[in-house]
């Protein structure tokens, strides 16, 4: 087998004992912090499911950018649950889109009418306003950068991040590997559905895998699950792969 079927087997194994050992987390469903933290974790979950089901119908298309919205998830989680007082971070966030949204509906927007339509919407807008006033009284809302920062993860940022962003956001670069092969002028292939690099998608899949099982261990070691320490063990199971890879390059 190659290293990317080893990994994605690993990553089959992880997804399978993840959800056999969920319904073990218990939170307070009342608690807006904990609903926060478990939605979290739903969404990685979710994201990585999605991941899997590309990759065994053989689209890489996608991938990456599935995995940049799993790490900012991840940040948020590793943040919200070092600190619930981050969880004001995420409610500004929150309050200062919908201010802008519904403001942006109020001036005219013509993909924003329902605002205007709406009698409720100037009502609204000032409730998003004071909200949003009330939490900046706590301290200003983080950048990305920022949030990155506290989950202790600048050099992620600077890194693996910035690279997952350029195919989000059509870096000229990352639109020209993706689709131009050969040398450049009338000689360029046009290429659509080209699979990624091996390199790449070994990386991608081992991003997956190691969210998935960190965001495991921290969720169950924060709501103190009776699996906390088979969650914590899923880490192993990373560790234990990377020895066979380095026994095979020896």
């Amino acid at each position: 087998m190659s290293k990317i079927e080893v990994m994605f087997d690993l990553l089959i194994v992880l997804m399978k004992d993840t959800m056999r050992i969920l319904p073990d987390v218990k939170f307070d469903r009342g608690y807006r912090v904990h609903r926060a933290v478990m939605a979290l974790y739903a969404s990685i979950i979710e994201n990585t499911d999605s991941t899997m089901i590309l990759y065994q119908a053989k689209k890489s298309a996608g991938i990456d950018i599935i995995l940049r919205t799993n790490l900012e998830a991840y940040v948020d989680l590793v943040n919200l649950c070092s600190n619930e007082d981050y969880y004001n971070q995420m409610l500004a966030l929150y309050h200062k889109d919908w201010l802008e949204l519904t403001q942006r509906g109020l001036d005219g927007n013509p993909y924003l009418e329902f605002f205007k339509k709406d009698p409720e919407a100037a009502k609204t807008l000032e409730e998003h306003r004071t909200a949003l006033a009330e939490l900046q009284k706590l301290g200003r809302t983080a950048t990305i950068f920022e949030r990155f920062q506290m989950a202790g993860m600048e050099d992620v940022y600077r890194s693996v991040y910035k690279n997952l962003c350029s195919h989000t956001h059509n870096n000229i670069k990352a639109l020209a590997d993706q689709h131009f092969h050969g040398a450049t002028g009338e000689e360029v292939e046009v290429v659509i559905f080209a699979p990624m690099g091996n390199e790449a998608l070994l990386s991608s899949l081992d991003q997956f895998v190691v969210i998935l099982a960190t965001a495991g261990h921290i969720v169950h070691d924060y709501f103190q699950s009776p699996s906390a320490k088979e969650a914590t063990a899923f880490h192993e199971r990373r560790t234990d792969l990377q020895s066979v890879f380095d026994d095979e390059e020896d």
